[in-house]
């Protein structure tokens, strides 16, 4: 294999090592099941902050890697890539975010698997970096015609992420989009563990709970004689008539008694 690096400039070359040092720590703490997996958002922030995929890695062996896409970086066999998914990743992070309330290794994480697909003229996200091979048709191929290519795969599937996901992205859109709420909110979310619930209500973009709501959601989740008890305490309060007709009541007592509390 040619060097990719000058061996005279040494600079360059730690850099490369220090790039790759990187993708091994964040490699091993993706597949430590028990201590590592607090670490992975650290060393996805790392690898970031020294976009590893983008540049040349020098490995401990002494082989180098090229730059590849991010696509390639996430999915390619340790240690050229992670020997990963995007979905493994997220659920890592997620996980990570709810115990430890810090998003921004969620957040960066999000916004480059969105970015990572190549757009318009890289639809596979595979290596932007090499040149591409030419596909022919031979059943296609004349004298005085071009080889035919064939059609490119379709983009995998972006990762929708979950309810938490879909929320945080969201509220990040809003406050670069401007809104000075929105940002303010980001900002509580990440800093002092205010919950996605009360900063999308703060937003509008739900509305808080009715009480009707709260007594159907706790009649669901009682059993028969939690209801039976509910019913009679009614009969206690409501006098002669029954709350859960409105109309007048005879001896047999609450009609939700009567039908087993169903």
């Amino acid at each position: 294999m040619t060097p990719l690096f000058n061996t005279g400039d040494s600079k360059t070359t730690e850099e490369a090592k220090t790039r790759q040092e990187v993708v091994d720590s964040l490699w091993h703490a993706m597949t430590d099941a028990v201590e590592g997996l607090v670490r992975v958002p650290f060393r996805v922030k790392e690898a970031f902050a020294r976009v590893c995929w983008k540049q040349e890695r020098i490995l401990a062996t002494g082989g180098t890697v090229p730059p590849m896409s991010f696509h390639d970086f996430v999915h390619e066999h340790y240690p050229r890539g992670l020997g990963s998914d995007y979905e493994k990743v997220h659920k890592i992070l997620a996980q990570q975010a709810k115990e430890t309330g810090d998003n921004s290794a969620l957040e960066v994480w999000d916004r480059e698997t969105q970015q990572s697909h190549g757009g318009a003229h890289n639809p596979e996200g595979h290596n932007q970096h090499a040149q591409p091979e030419k596909v022919v048709n031979v059943y296609q191929v004349h004298v005085d015609q071009e080889p035919a290519a064939e059609p490119p795969a379709p983009a995998p599937k972006r990762p929708s992420g979950n309810s938490r996901q879909r929320r945080l992205r969201r509220l990040r859109k809003a406050a670069e989009a401007g809104d000075a709420t929105a940002k303010e909110l980001k900002q509580k979310v990440n800093a002092s563990g205010l919950s996605l619930s009360a900063a999308w209500r703060a937003m509008g973009w739900s509305k808080p709970r009715t009480p009707l709501q709260d007594l159907q959601s706790a009649w669901r989740r009682a059993s028969a004689d939690e209801r039976a008890e509910f019913c009679r305490w009614i009969d206690a309060d409501q006098g002669t008539t029954d709350r859960c007709t409105g109309k007048r009541r005879g001896r047999r007592g609450c009609v939700a008694v009567r039908r087993g509390c169903s």
